[in-house]
């Protein structure tokens, strides 16, 4: 009976919240930061989308708007996803012009040699391989990396294994540097190149 009256109150807190954050992000739509805080980003991404330790900067988005949507509906790891009855189109269609229209954390001018200096004095190469090109314990990281932003915020709180490098240790010319070096690598052959692993 208890059980039952718990579940019965968490079940009606979980409508109110519902109401109260569909209410707030409707009345919101014309202010950005006013409506990150009002849909619930702003408590993982910061209040003004810049990413924290809990989440990754959602500013400066290159996501299309389907994309965009489709992550938001039906999202991924810790992140919740949120329903129409939570957060209706146009309030999803409001976010994402915010969020698309604004700019990331600006990146310093990345040196590809001092990169590749201290890729080798960090030891990422060790998970990474030499060229950024991941071997069974880190995954591929070049020659293509993530989006600045992005970058830095994963170096800064990544997940399994990978240590966090905070500033004293990276700085963010240090991150920049890095960027630019794993931006440098070669691209691989084509398979149909390779004699061996042609079809």
């Amino acid at each position: 009976m208890i059980r039952s009256a718990h579940l019965n109150w968490l079940a009606a807190l979980a409508a109110q919240f519902v109401l109260v954050t569909h209410a707030n992000a409707q009345a919101a739509t014309d202010d950005g930061p006013a409506l990150l805080a009002a849909s619930g980003c702003a408590a993982c991404h910061g209040p003004a989308g810049l990413g924290t330790a809990l989440a990754p900067p959602i500013v400066g988005s290159t996501l299309t708007a389907e994309a965009f949507r489709a992550g938001v509906r039906n999202a991924r790891g810790a992140m919740p996803s949120y329903s129409i009855e939570v957060l209706s189109d146009r309030v999803l269609d409001a976010l994402y012009a915010y969020v698309s229209n604004r700019e990331g954390i600006g990146s310093p001018v990345g040196r590809i040699d001092q990169g590749g200096e201290i890729y080798e004095r960090v030891g990422c190469y060790s998970c990474h391989s030499n060229q950024g090109q991941g071997i069974m314990h880190g995954p591929r990281i070049g020659p293509e990396p993530i989006r600045w932003d992005r970058f830095v915020w994963y170096v800064r709180n990544p997940s399994g294994q990978m240590p966090p490098y905070s500033a004293v240790v990276l700085s963010d010319q240090d991150l920049a540097d890095l960027h630019a070096f794993l931006e440098s690598r070669p691209r691989p052959q084509p398979v149909e190149s390779i004699p061996l692993l042609a079809p």
